[in-house]
């Protein structure tokens, strides 16, 4: 995967009811959605394109269980799913840490594919653009997944040489206030 081959749509919002921010990324892939639900939704392969090792049951009130590299467990809530066009799940992460989020993928069928929906909502605005760099990543490694090509698993923190470059374009392009 190139840099310039993959963007992502990206943009900010405010969430309505807590008006905390939310960072939305959204990308077509020639892939069905079913093949992407099953990306999303099988624990091996979700723990093949992010930086978690992760078991999920993808049923409203279903766990998650989410660990970066070395790190402990953190346990999550399903929220809302409907195979195969929506998951959602709350993730509190460590206390103390800017990633008490929720995270919203759906899955829309497009022609030749599926464009795929990311909202994450954020604990911090400030933390926007690193957000918008990690996730990115993730996206850019399940392109790679997708297409059957090798995957360079995302990492915590983000020893990629791609991260900060991304985080300068992401400060770029989101808006400082929403």
């Amino acid at each position: 995967m190139t840099d310039a081959s993959f963007r992502p749509g990206a943009a900010l919002s405010r969430d309505p009811g807590t008006e905390r921010p939310v960072l939305r990324l959204d990308h077509r892939y020639p892939r069905p959605a079913e093949r992407i639900w099953r990306a999303l939704t099988d624990g091996a392969e979700l723990s093949r394109w992010t930086p978690w090792e992760v078991a999920v049951d993808p049923v409203p009130g279903g766990a998650i269980r989410l660990a970066f590299a070395g790190g402990a467990p953190e346990a999550g809530t399903v929220t809302a799913a409907e195979q195969p066009r929506l998951l959602e799940f709350h993730w509190p992460g460590i206390p103390g840490s800017p990633y008490d989020e929720n995270l919203r993928w759906t899955v829309s069928p497009d022609a030749g594919g599926s464009v795929l929906v990311l909202d994450v909502t954020l604990q911090d605005l400030a933390h926007a653009p690193q957000s918008a760099a990690g996730y990115h990543l993730s996206l850019a490694h399940l392109d790679d997944l997708l297409a059957g090509r090798p995957v360079r698993r995302a990492q915590i923190p983000p020893a990629d040489p791609r991260f900060q470059p991304l985080v300068d374009h992401y400060t770029a392009v989101l808006p400082g206030e929403v």
